[in-house]
């Protein structure tokens, strides 16, 4: 799943424990746009609980988020509240050992298209989002530019299929 993922050379991942410092631990950049995935883990299973990226749409371009990945990570919310509360307090409340975070630089492509792109891989496979996504849209003004996306990765994209022609 996701194989897309892999034209991205720049790459990392990191584990966070409900003790550690978010911060500290997080080796994503701070100088650029990307998407990444939240797994918990338990008993050495990993589970993908959160598909997220950074850096949006704007005007047409790509608009990176202040601090890039690391700032998203790091200084971004989820439950109401930033991560380096969230997640420590979920760590606890699920009984988890960590989590592990992947995350890629996306370069010129929209993080959005391939946060998106990767939700619609998920949902296909799973038939649900993950436990941590709310919600499974993308602003109209980057629709164009997704179905290009797809027709320039459509190799990785084996569950949308093509049609026949006669």
């Amino acid at each position: 799943m996701f194989s897309f993922l892999d034209q991205y050379e720049s790459k990392g991942r990191f584990v966070f424990r409900q003790n550690d410092n978010l911060g500290v631990v997080c080796n994503a950049p701070k100088n650029c746009s990307g998407v990444y995935l939240v797994y918990t883990v338990k008993d050495n299973n990993k589970r993908l609980v959160y598909i997220g990226c950074s850096g949006l749409e704007e005007d047409g371009k790509i608009k990176m988020r202040q601090g890039g990945l690391w700032g998203r990570l790091v200084k971004g919310k989820q439950f109401g509240i930033q991560r380096t509360q969230s997640w420590p307090s979920k760590i606890i409340e699920l009984k988890l050992d960590s989590l592990y975070i992947e995350w890629w630089n996306t370069k010129n492509d929209f993080p959005e298209i391939v946060e998106y792109c990767a939700l619609a891989e998920y949902m296909h496979e799973y038939n649900y989002l993950p436990d941590w996504n709310n919600e499974f849209r993308l602003k109209e003004a980057l629709h164009k530019k997704c179905l290009d996306y797809i027709k320039k990765n459509i190799e990785y994209f084996a569950f949308i299929g093509t049609e026949d022609e006669d």
